[in-house]
């Protein structure tokens, strides 16, 4: 017989211990508690002593090798603070996760970089990989060649800027400025 709970877990939230129930879809067993790891409701199965969540949708954390589309929001000297969004993201995730990824100057291109500048500037919109997800942070790297800046804006009117050729030109005050690019 399943028991069903109308109790609304959210991630995080303790469900019980490892001695009592087996941890079921959505959640995780962490050193013997049981924890929700989805927003939906708590469901019982009595007879099999399993605790699950029912939730509408899982969603799949960010992994190595996720491609994601961020905006530059701040350069650094060896580091790019970006602001992202997951390739193909459900409407599902989850605003409590970071949207916030670090790009290091070493993961730009293969060569030597000496400023962050000559390959992007703020405001400018980038398609990136994710290349570790550890606790202290998301960092992404842009050296594989489909990979770098997809829409430039003017450094100086703040305009949005045309590719042509290998420069991208503000369709305002027609400043030509050069980016990494990304190569099909």
């Amino acid at each position: 017989m399943v028991n069903y709970s109308l109790a609304l877990a959210f991630p995080g939230d303790f469900l019980g211990y490892s001695e009592e129930f087996v941890a079921g879809e959505g959640t995780v067993e962490q050193d013997g508690s049981i924890f929700a790891v989805a927003l939906g409701e708590k469901q019982v199965d009595d007879s099999g002593r399993r605790v699950s969540i029912k939730a509408a949708k899982f969603v799949r954390p960010l992994a190595k090798g996720d491609i994601v589309y961020g905006k530059i929001q701040d350069l650094y000297d060896t580091v790019a603070l970006i602001e992202f969004q997951p390739l193909n993201a459900p409407s599902t995730f989850p605003a409590a996760e970071s949207r916030n990824a670090f790009l290091r100057i070493s993961e730009i291109t293969s060569g030597y970089v000496e400023k962050l500048e000559d390959y992007m500037r703020i405001g400018d919109y980038v398609r990136a990989q994710v290349l570790e997800v550890k606790s202290l942070g998301i960092y992404l790297t842009m050296k594989a060649p489909d990979l770098g800046v997809v829409k430039a804006i003017c450094s100086y009117c703040r305009g949005g800027m045309d590719l042509k050729g290998k420069d991208f030109v503000c369709s305002r005050c027609g400043s030509i400025e050069q980016r990494k690019l990304p190569h099909a």
